[in-house]
Parts: C-alpha cells; structure tokens; sequence
C-alpha cells in the first residue's frame, strides 16, 4: 500500500473505533462547539484516492454527537477520480444526510465563503446540475476559470 492508502486505513481505523473523537486535536475543537460552528471543507465523492464520502457522512454524524450543534460543510467537486456528473448523486446524499441532523436540531448546511457569506442557492444538487448542464462552457477544459464561472448564467 502507498502513502495515500495508509493514511485512509488510519482515518477509516479512527472513524470506525471512534478514537478520533478522543484525539487531543478534536478535544480543542470540541471545546468552542457550544458557541461556534465546525466547519468541514473537503472534496465530495467517492472516489477513494483524493475523497470518500463515506468518511464526510462519519464525520458528520461523529461531531453531531459529540456536541456539534452547528455545521458548515464546504464542498469542492472532485473531477479526476469521479465519473463526471457525479457530483449531483453526492450532493443529494449529502443534503439527505444534513437533513437528518437539521432532524435532531442540529443546524448543519452546505455553505460557502468560510461562513461569512450566505448562501442563496435553492439547493447545492440543483446548483451543481446547472454547472453540468453549462459544463460546455468549459471546452476540452477539466478546469472552470474564475471568468468562466463568472460567465455561466447560473441564477
């Protein structure tokens, strides 16, 4: 196994024993989340050399019972290790998984800007749908400019 792949064992290890929630480093955040938001910025897929989605959702679901009560998720796609398109099945997975902790009254959401800027998207799948759909501003490009984006009439 390389580099990447231990590293994932040992997160998955942690996630799955629950000893990540007994490291000295989620103690320290663990102490602000009665005032303050976890924020949680990562790639969204599946794709299981740069993501795993499964890893996000244990995450979530670990800080919300540890005592998060309000949670920021920061979703970058993932365009080399994914299917293209596929981010719109992630994104649903992800709102459903939201959903469940906004349930438990637990104020979790798909946000940007660090958290300073809201969000007025109808829904993060719907967002992500009009990128595909206007993909083709991108050309024979993996990769949407600042300008292009800026170009794309998402709203």
């Amino acid at each position: 196994m390389g580099n990447s792949e231990v590293g994932a064992k040992l997160v998955d290890d942690a996630l799955a024993s629950g000893k990540i929630y007994e490291d000295e480093g989620f103690g320290y955040i663990k102490e602000s989340f009665a005032n303050n938001t976890l924020h949680l910025i990562g790639l969204m897929s599946d794709g299981g050399v740069h993501s795993r989605l499964d890893q996000l959702q244990l995450l979530l679901k670990g800080a919300s019972e540890h005592g998060a009560k309000r949670i920021r998720v920061h979703v970058l796609t993932d365009g080399r290790d994914a299917v293209d398109g596929s981010s719109v099945g992630f994104a649903e997975t992800l709102e459903k998984d939201l959903a469940e902790l906004r349930g438990k009254g637990i104020d979790a959401q798909v946000t940007s800007g660090g958290g300073r800027m809201p969000t007025h998207w109808r829904s993060l799948v719907q967002d992500i749908e009009v990128l595909v759909v206007n993909s083709s501003a991108l050309g024979n490009s993996k990769v949407m400019t600042p300008e292009t984006l800026l170009s794309v009439n998402i709203r």
